[in-house]
């Protein structure tokens, strides 16, 4: 028995798609078997010199069983929570619990920007805790009222019938499958997730917050007071710095929904590369950037020796070099990306 093209195609996405269901733990050892078996199978069906058709691949599939049936088999029985469940609480993991988050961490930083910046770094992990316990609290939650139902209420474990639920073998569509992605390709679903609340967190600190913000920060007469060091050439340069704050959020968006860096996010974050880098370069010939000001930091109760170790620190041109070594760094990342482009653009045209 041989597989076609498109049916090794089929058959990759299909064992992908039981793979993401399986346990964490010996997810690896429990697809090869189920690979083994499934070939098994279809070599006892079919002569060796028999070619597989998608067509005849799917109804084969279909038997063995849909993806979420044939991953459930291999879930333990003494499970906390019924393996009946596993699909709502990754809803409510994955889609509910980011929804309320963002919802309070959009409310927190409303209520940040209304109250002027008051206290910000009480401010700042007060929303952090908040987040967490907002999550936590659901995620808890919903975990004990299922655990409670699926070891006191097995009768009512055994009546849900929910779409999203239904491991009835033949309910499931070769269109839903997983297209495989390549180990270069391949995101873990935090690393946009993370991306989308760093950057989100930025873009409010640069279009309200700047000036509130930014600066060295001062602990005098038992209140935060912050010290302006950038001049009015580097403010210059924010609107800028906000637009590529805010691609790169598309782009953590992008990701997100797509699980993966395709080909459009590939081209995407070239563009937000060489944006990034064409600002670095203004940056250097856009004359002083740094300044600090002793009597304003000497006002905000700086002491004179605070006051002589960050003037003598600001005489060097530190800023200046840094921009020089992320020049030549962001030039060098700029390259290898557009390789990378390129190289996969040319295997999809192919």
């Amino acid at each position: 028995m041989k597989l076609s093209e498109k049916s090794q195609i089929l058959l990759n996405r299909y064992l992908l798609a039981v793979e993401r269901r399986l346990p964490l733990q010996g997810r690896k050892d429990m697809i090869a078997e189920i690979q083994a078996n499934l070939l098994d199978k279809l070599e006892d069906t079919y002569s060796p010199e028999e070619v597989l058709t998608e067509s005849q691949l799917e109804a084969e599939l279909r038997k063995f069983g849909s993806p979420r049936s044939v991953a459930a088999s291999y879930h333990t029985s003494n499970a906390l929570i019924a393996p009946e469940f596993n699909e709502l609480f990754r809803l409510v993991v994955t889609v509910l619990v980011p929804i309320v988050v963002a919802a309070v961490f959009l409310a927190g930083l409303i209520s940040f920007v209304v109250s002027g910046g008051a206290n910000p770094f009480g401010s700042f992990f007060g929303l952090m805790s908040s987040m967490a316990g907002v999550a936590m609290n659901i995620i808890g939650g919903f975990a004990i009222v299922m655990i409670v139902i699926t070891r006191f209420f097995p009768g009512v474990v055994g009546a849900i019938k929910v779409g999203f639920i239904d491991d009835e073998k033949d309910d499931w569509k070769v269109s839903e499958l997983p297209e495989p992605v390549d180990s270069s390709d391949r995101i873990q679903i935090w690393e946009p997730i993370v991306g989308i609340v760093v950057n989100s967190i930025l873009l409010v600190i640069l279009l309200f917050l700047f000036d509130q913000l930014v600066g060295i920060w001062w602990f005098s007469d038992n209140a935060w007071h912050v010290i302006p060091i950038f001049t009015d050439a580097f403010k210059a340069f924010i609107p800028m710095m906000a637009v590529k704050v805010g691609l790169e959020l598309v782009l953590n968006a992008i990701q997100l929904y797509q699980h993966r860096r395709s080909l459009l996010s590939r081209w995407f974050e070239v563009g937000i590369k060489a944006l990034e880098l064409t600002i670095v370069g203004l940056m250097l010939n856009a004359g002083r950037l740094l300044f600090f000001d002793e009597a304003l930091a000497m006002e905000h109760g700086v002491s004179t020796e605070g006051v002589e170790g960050l003037s003598v620190l600001f005489q060097f041109d530190f800023l200046r070099w840094f921009l020089v070594f992320l020049l030549v760094v962001l030039g060098i990342d700029l390259i290898k990306k557009v390789v990378q482009a390129v190289r996969k653009t040319a295997e999809t045209i192919r």
